[in-house]
């Protein structure tokens, strides 16, 4: 209960601020268990995050890349369409910015959401002997 009101809280934030910041702060709490996100936070993040759809998210000095805004947005889709065009937009994105590690998340997800066996498989290749092998 106090992680929910935390990250909703932080959410709240960074959508009113609008800090340089607030983009990649959205992207992470993303990340964080569904669970712990209330329909208003996901709406909050949301709103952060969709003026930047299309765009890669980095924090710093390119410290950390959070992949494609696509992607995050994709997490908080309200329906399976929605969902799965956000993933398809993302996987484009990762690849045409040759971001591996983000292609593979992102083809990983879109073939789970779609039970495509040939884009899973497409990942796998993608993953061969490297360490993102872990992410499949």
């Amino acid at each position: 209960e106090q992680a929910a009101a935390l990250i909703a809280k932080i959410a709240t934030r960074a959508y009113e601020h609008q800090s340089p910041l607030s983009p990649s702060s959205a992207a992470l709490l993303v990340s964080t268990p569904a669970e712990l996100r209330t329909p208003d936070t996901n709406q909050t993040l949301r709103a952060t995050l969709e003026p930047f759809l299309g765009s890669a998210l980095v924090t710093g000095a390119v410290l950390a890349h959070l992949g494609p805004a696509t992607w995050s947005l994709a997490r908080l889709a309200t329906n399976r369409d929605e969902q799965v065009t956000l993933l398809r937009q993302a996987c484009d994105e990762a690849d045409r910015w040759n971001l591996r590690l983000w292609s593979i998340v992102c083809m990983r997800d879109l073939a789970v959401l779609t039970g495509d066996e040939k884009l899973a498989a497409t990942a796998r290749e993608k993953a061969a002997g490297t360490q993102l092998e872990i992410l499949l």
